[in-house]
């Protein structure tokens, strides 16, 4: 049977059957920066995520003593504690992408191992930042 004489659907499922398989993607690694690359818009979406959870807050205070002990027992909570150390890592990480996105707006930082550098002084600058508001909340505050 000619190819030209087969439905369209059919021919496209054979022309399909016939092209070499790429690899799937879980065989490939992506490079560090392309991980950040990505953490940093998701690091963006949590950081609405937590202005919106802001604005609750700040509803509840307003509406009265209620709704704000609810509120402030969540947030004195394990869940309500971890979300809000979690966005505040997300918010310096944030940053920190921010200003390596700055440096390379000047030009530079586009070698691959300053890229890399870049990306390892990223992940530790934020984690330093979120280490010393912790020892801060620890020690100055309680």
């Amino acid at each position: 049977m000619d190819d030209r004489s087969r439905p369209i659907a059919e021919r496209g499922a054979v022309m399909a059957a016939k092209r070499p398989l790429s690899p799937h993607l879980g065989s490939y690694r992506l490079p560090l920066t392309a991980i950040l690359s990505i953490s940093h818009r998701v690091s963006g979406v949590f950081l609405v995520a937590g202005m919106l959870v802001l604005v609750v807050c700040l509803m509840a205070g307003a509406a009265g003593s209620a709704p704000y002990a609810r509120i402030h027992a969540f947030l004195n909570g394990v869940l309500g504690q971890a979300f809000i150390w979690a966005w505040l890592y997300a918010l310096f990480f944030h940053l920190c992408h921010g200003v390596r996105h700055l440096v390379w707006d000047t030009g530079n930082g586009f070698s691959r191992e300053h890229q890399n550098i870049a990306a390892y002084l990223e992940l530790a600058i934020s984690l330093l930042f979120s280490l010393m508001v912790f020892l801060a909340t620890c020690f100055l505050w309680s």
